[in-house]
């Protein structure tokens, strides 16, 4: 058993004013610094810092839908000439030969990209759909390829299914998918709060950014039973 003596009060504020004097200041005051600055931070970037109690995703995009059911539908905007989406080879994502027909995908989560997309007009920002249904074999081809440009094999995204969606903004007549462009990474981020406003997943949270794509939350197993008894 090891005995540990008190410290007089005197020898305590004599090792208190040595560390103070020496190299161990920053150890000593860091935590009382911080937790003195704390207040002066939020207030300094108050704007981006959300002080309301987080709300799950899934209440969320349960009441977006809600919204969707009862207000008027939204119609897609005119499709991009395809001269657009030639030699976009940013992402290696041969657009030419993408599927942008709104009628393939689910329509309640059409609705709600129609949304976001509304949300975005709003800011100033137009976003146009670089993709939306994707069959198995594409699906396949891009995942096979060597420069990665997704980790889900055919069948396993819900582009297969209607319900996820690639979408960039476009701007002087062209299509920006990089976000090389400090413009660009910031209409991401905003792109990535409207969507995730109605509930739905933005691919830039993900460990491999995939910044374009939004989807419907949940696995897809849940999306196909809950579509089916919708129909019911």
């Amino acid at each position: 058993m090891v005995n540990v003596e008190p410290v007089p009060a005197s020898k305590s504020w004599f090792v208190f004013h040595v560390l103070l004097r020496r190299r161990h200041l920053g150890v000593v005051l860091a935590p009382v610094l911080a937790i003195a600055m704390t207040p002066a931070l939020i207030f300094m970037f108050r704007q981006d810092v959300d002080l309301a109690p987080p709300i799950d995703r899934e209440h969320r995009y349960q009441a977006a839908v809600g919204l969707v059911l009862q207000e008027q539908k939204l119609v897609p905007p005119k499709a991009l000439p395809p001269t657009v989406f030639e030699n976009l080879d940013e992402k290696n994502l041969s657009l030419e030969s993408a599927d942008r027909d709104w009628g393939r995908l689910d329509p309640v989560f059409a609705q709600l990209v129609l949304r976001v997309m509304e949300r975005m007009q709003a800011r100033g920002v137009r976003m146009a759909l670089l993709e939306g249904y994707r069959s198995p074999e594409r699906q396949e081809v891009l995942a096979s390829r060597e420069a990665k440009v997704t980790g889900a094999r055919g069948g396993q995204s819900k582009h297969q299914y209607g319900l996820a969606v690639d979408l960039a903004p476009f701007q002087d007549g062209h299509l920006v998918i990089s976000e090389a462009d400090p413009w660009a990474a910031r209409v991401y981020e905003i792109y990535g709060q409207e969507a995730e406003a109605v509930g739905l997943v933005w691919g830039g949270r993900w460990s491999f950014r995939d910044l374009v794509h939004i989807e419907a939350p949940g696995t897809i197993a849940d999306n196909l039973r809950a579509a089916a008894s919708a129909q019911r």
